[in-house]
């Protein structure tokens, strides 16, 4: 039996522009192929449908998408730049989307999510008690879909900001047995277990979070360099830091500094703490502040 390499394509109408392109290739036993064919697919509607694959990033970048995607795209726009106005414009839209009566329960998860970053950011004008409203958005999304990954991902936010690990664990845990090639949810685990010092468990899920992700967001690409760095990979941590911008965000600043310092590059940590001293003025720059200000316990 020959090899069958199809290529499939994925092109945005009327013009049929070709938004993404992979190719298939099957193995000769037939008795692998069922689970070659799973494997395949399920890491394919992965790079698609996540919240950092094809489908949401050129969502994001399309200047008209569809009318029924604008309240997605405007909540992802503020996860990419977490701008202040593009907060707004997703939490109208996910009050709007969740007022109706037939609400998805996805729409409740991006609620929970935009209530979770709220209190985490202190915007006081959306609610007095922003995380017990989360609370009731997730469990909620929950009730209406008991199988979204996303739903219990949302719940999952709403327990880890609590401090309750245990809870968070479990939350986390489902939400990756009911879609276990989500990327976003699975590196949103990962960062969790580096953050709270499991590092042995966190290291089968990042590995596989990083498989499934070629291009890493920030925030993950900043878990990646310190569970290297507190695992003593330092090497790895230094050569993953070369390639972080300080300007992309305030935790590849914090690993920048953290890696020249241990070089002894002053400059290199000058520049990242001064960039890091603009964008987050209440950001610490020594390396214990640093430290406790990412939670690492």
């Amino acid at each position: 039996m020959k090899h069958w390499k199809p290529f499939l394509t994925l092109t945005r109408p009327p013009t049929n522009e070709i938004v993404w392109s992979g190719r298939l290739i099957f193995p000769r036993s037939e008795g692998e192929q069922r689970k070659f064919n799973f494997e395949k697919i399920a890491n394919i509607t992965s790079e698609l449908m996540s919240p950092y694959g094809i489908i949401h990033g050129d969502i994001t970048s399309n200047k008209f998408p569809p009318p029924r995607l604008d309240c997605i795209r405007a909540i992802y726009s503020y996860f990419a730049k977490e701008d202040l106005q593009a907060y707004a414009n997703g939490l109208d839209c996910a009050r709007r989307a969740t007022s109706h009566p037939n609400a998805s329960s996805s729409m409740y998860s991006m609620l929970t999510f935009l209530y979770v970053e709220a209190y985490r950011k202190q915007i006081i004008e959306v609610s007095n008690s922003p995380l017990n409203d989360a609370q009731e958005y997730a469990e909620k999304a929950i009730t209406l879909d008991p199988g979204n990954a996303r739903a219990f991902q949302a719940l999952f936010a709403v327990e880890k900001t609590r401090g309750n690990r245990e809870a968070a664990i479990y939350a986390a845990s489902k939400a990756m047995s009911l879609n276990p090639y989500d990327r976003d949810i699975i590196g949103d685990y990962a960062a969790y277990l580096v953050s709270i010092n499991e590092q042995e468990k966190a290291k089968p899920v990042l590995e596989k979070a990083l498989k499934l992700t070629p291009v890493l967001p920030s925030w993950l690409a900043f878990y990646a360099y310190l569970y290297a760095d507190v695992t003593g990979s330092f090497k790895t941590a230094d050569r993953l830091s070369e390639k972080f911008q300080a300007e992309d965000s305030p935790l590849l600043a914090i690993a920048i500094i953290l890696s020249a310092d241990r070089q002894n590059d002053t400059r290199r940590a000058h520049a990242a703490a001064n960039t890091l001293n603009i964008t987050e003025p209440d950001f610490a720059t020594t390396q214990s502040q640093l430290l406790s200000a990412v939670a690492l316990t």
